[in-house]
């Protein structure tokens, strides 16, 4: 496992889905909590900001999204 490149489409899928969400209280405070506690979030948390999470792919002609 690509440990950074996981984490960065972790962090991604959370900040698309933060904006899909504007209005959720609790994730943003989830956001809020790992983003003051520092370490490789908190670094991440911006630059996500345009980056897709994952890629589509296409295996067995099924789309999915690979991360």
């Amino acid at each position: 496992m690509n440990w950074p490149s996981k984490a960065r489409a972790l962090v991604g899928s959370l900040r698309l889905t933060a904006a899909r969400f504007p209005d959720d209280a609790a994730l943003h405070a989830l956001v809020g909590e790992l983003s003051a506690k520092g370490g490789e979030f908190a670094s991440m948390w911006p630059i996500t900001a345009s980056s897709p999470p994952c890629s589509p792919r296409t295996t067995c002609g099924i789309r999915s999204w690979a991360c």
